[in-house]
């Protein structure tokens, strides 16, 4: 709702003109329910065992949980801010949407290869360095 607030009219949004700062803070409050929301429904499913199956999937993706934030933010950096590509003010946050959708499968194929290759869980290597 915010994306297509902001896309329609942006100088309210980016001027924070009285009606971007609502639509912002109505924006802000719906997503703790939805966040709940969605919680709630993952927690249904992991209780199935064909739903513990499937979510098996995104388990190396959790376990390296930081390492995935820094990659999106650089690949989000290069593609969008002016040291790249610079498309910021070329598309909309439906763009920046699809580009996230885009990424994660490219993580999740990869960060089981990690995980396996280093064994280490988040925080490992930072432990096994102070325990020498």
């Amino acid at each position: 709702m915010l994306a297509v607030y902001m896309s329609k009219y942006p100088a309210d949004y980016w001027i924070l003109n009285h009606n971007g700062v609502m639509q912002t803070i109505y924006y802000a409050l719906g997503v703790l329910p939805l966040s709940l929301v969605y919680t709630g429904i993952l927690m249904l499913v992991y209780q199935r065992i064909s739903g513990k199956k499937f979510l098996s999937v995104f388990a190396p993706v959790g376990k390296m949980a930081f390492s995935n934030y820094i990659f999106q933010t650089l690949v989000g950096s290069y593609v969008f801010l002016g040291a790249g590509l610079g498309y910021i003010s070329k598309v909309g946050p439906f763009c920046y949407t699809i580009l996230g959708i885009a990424v994660f499968p490219f993580t999740s194929i990869v960060k089981p290869f990690v995980v396996k290759a280093i064994q280490l869980r988040p925080g490992g290597m930072v432990m096994e360095k102070r325990h020498l």
